[in-house]
């Protein structure tokens, strides 16, 4: 399954449509920037168009499964916002929730590395 296809399925959007791609992968090349900010992935100049699949991230299962997680409630978050500010005050927490699991992870395989 590409990035772009679990997205829409994540936002419940019409996998055939096309309509909104261009919004979309815009959307998730900036969760994957953030991503790579965080130290999560090597970004390399990597640009996620609609044949891009999950396999390019990392190897680390926990990892790829968070990651995935970031970039479709990421995406979510400026896609399809809630008219709820407590529901979006929700939403924005648990990605920064999940932003703090992605950096522990990550710590922990750099540790294991290094041992």
């Amino acid at each position: 399954m590409t990035i772009l296809s679990y997205v829409k399925v994540a936002l419940a959007v019409d996998f055939e449509s096309t309509a909104f791609d261009v919004e979309l992968l815009s959307l998730i090349n900036v969760a994957v920037s953030v991503l790579s900010q965080l130290g999560v992935i090597e970004y390399d100049d990597l640009v996620v168009d609609a044949s891009t699949a999950w396999p390019i991230f990392v190897d680390r299962t926990i990892i790829k499964a968070l990651s995935k997680n970031y970039i479709g409630q990421a995406v979510k978050l400026v896609f399809d916002p809630t008219p709820s500010a407590t529901i979006q005050g929700v939403r924005e927490e648990a990605l920064k929730h999940l932003e703090a699991r992605l950096i522990i992870e990550t710590n922990e395989v750099d540790d294991e590395e290094v041992t």
